[in-house]
């Protein structure tokens, strides 16, 4: 599975990048069902890629409201280097989505190390492709108690 081009190809086959509103209907119509978000041009980097922070909510209780909020998430890493979008790299679905199924199957993926679940370098810094969000938050010199 992993480094199989044809694999990730079909895994973003169907991701559409739309430039104004009324492009997701016709998305949506083409599709069948759509998930839309917001493209961040100037996204936060480390080590010139983008990532995304996936923190885990528990939900105790919709009313009153109660939640417990993990302190501990993932980041995953996009696994070429980011470029802002033009025509020319707005298809290279590793440099702008940081899906971990489409990322494993990159050349450049980077497992965390076995032995700590890290792939860490003597400067402390990780290149795992996916990480802890405390990894990612010490790379970003956030003050991780702030942060919570």
């Amino acid at each position: 599975e992993r480094n199989d081009p044809d694999l990730a190809e079909k895994r973003v086959q169907n991701v559409r990048i739309a430039r104004e509103n009324n492009e997701l209907a016709e998305n949506s119509r083409h599709l069948g069902h759509l998930i839309a978000q917001e493209y961040i041009s100037k996204p936060a980097l480390i080590d010139s890629t983008k990532f995304d922070m996936r923190i885990y909510v528990m939900v105790k209780s919709l009313k009153p409201l109660k939640a417990v909020v993990m302190k501990e998430g993932l980041a995953r890493f996009c696994t070429t280097p980011y470029q802002p979008p033009t025509s020319d790299n707005i298809t290279n679905a590793y440099m702008h989505l940081t899906n971990y199924h489409l990322n494993v199957t990159n050349e450049h993926f980077q497992n965390p190390d076995s032995k700590d679940g890290k792939a860490v370098l003597d400067s402390g810094k990780s290149t795992a492709s996916k990480r802890s969000l405390q990894m990612a938050l010490s790379q970003l010199n956030v003050d991780r108690d702030r942060f919570w």
